[in-house]
C-alpha cells in the first residue's frame, strides 16, 4: 500500500484529511513538485502542464520556496489520485502505463491528457473508482 506521503515525498504523516488542508495552505516545496513527477514517470513539461505551470517556473522555483495554493492543491489532487491508481493496480509502472494508454471510457483520450483540469481529473478518479469495483467502464 502506498501513502500520499511517499507521492510527494513528504517528510512528516498525513494523518487526516485535515493535514491536507494545511499542506495546500502552506505550500508544497519544488522537491515535492519533483517527486510527484517522478512517481508519475512524467517529464517536467508534462507536470508542468498538469499544475497549470510553464517549465520554467518549476525550473527557477528556489528549493526551499514554497508554490503558492493554486499550484499545491493541484498537486496534492494529482497525488491522491495517484495513490488511488497505484493501489488499484498494484503496481507504479503499471499505473504509469495505463495513464498514457487511449481509454475507450474516456472518449479515446488518454487519462494523463485528462489531468490538465479539476473536472477531468475527477472523470480519472471516477474510472478508477468503477474499475476498483468492477464495474464495466
Amino acid at each position: 500500500m502506498i501513502a500520499i506521503e511517499e507521492v510527494l515525498g513528504l517528510e512528516g504523516r498525513v494523518r487526516t484529511p485535515l493535514d491536507l488542508v494545511d499542506l495546500g495552505a502552506k505550500g508544497v516545496l519544488k522537491k515535492q513538485v519533483k517527486h510527484l513527477g517522478n512517481v508519475m514517470c512524467i517529464t517536467s513539461t508534462t507536470l508542468a502542464k498538469l499544475l497549470a505551470i510553464t517549465p520554467r517556473t518549476i525550473q527557477r522555483q528556489p528549493e526551499e520556496k514554497r508554490f503558492d495554493r493554486v499550484v499545491s492543491e493541484r498537486a496534492i489532487n494529482l497525488a491522491q489520485l495517484i495513490v488511488k491508481g497505484i493501489e488499484l493496480f498494484k503496481d507504479k509502472d503499471e499505473f504509469c502505463a495505463w495513464l498514457q494508454a487511449p481509454c475507450l471510457a474516456l472518449g479515446s483520450r488518454t487519462p494523463i491528457s485528462l489531468l490538465t483540469s479539476s473536472v477531468g481529473v475527477g472523470m480519472v478518479n471516477d474510472l478508477l473508482g468503477r474499475m476498483e469495483y468492477g464495474v464495466f467502464s
